[in-house]
């Protein structure tokens, strides 16, 4: 019943600018699929769908595997990673990226469409952007 519900969810946000959660209940309730606003809360954070603004501005749902326009852009300065993200994505990689914990990772500073990721003392760099990009990229 869950895998089915959240399938429905992740099927409407990638299909409809789904605006709010209201609005995404009323889609699911169409197809025949009730759900508690604290459900589909839960729902969404387990889908990692996050709410984002489109090109005129608008919040959306997003998820953060919903294939983009561009994927996100890499480079490393000392002992910095900065990655480039489509617009209003930043905060919600830089949450991803800190949840995951690495001892690699001092912490994240995000922006709208840029995350500047602090590499810990006596790690390089270009290894912990490769590691980075292996574990997000799944």
């Amino acid at each position: 019943m869950k895998k089915r519900r959240q399938r429905q969810v992740l099927q409407v946000v990638t299909a409809e600018a789904i605006r709010s959660q209201e609005q995404l209940r009323s889609h699911l309730a169409e197809q025949g699929c009730r759900v508690t606003q604290a459900t589909l809360s839960r729902d969404l954070k387990d889908l990692r769908i996050v709410k984002t603004t489109d090109s005129t501005g608008s919040y959306r749902y997003r998820s953060l595997h919903e294939p983009r326009q561009q994927t996100p852009r890499w480079s490393v300065s000392g002992n910095l990673i900065v990655i480039r993200t489509q617009r209003g994505l930043a905060a919600a990689l830089a949450y991803e990226i800190d949840a995951l914990e690495l001892a690699e990772i001092a912490g994240t500073v995000a922006g709208e469409d840029t995350i500047l990721a602090v590499v810990a003392q006596g790690h390089q760099a270009a290894d912990v952007e490769q590691k980075l990009w292996s574990i997000l990229k799944k």
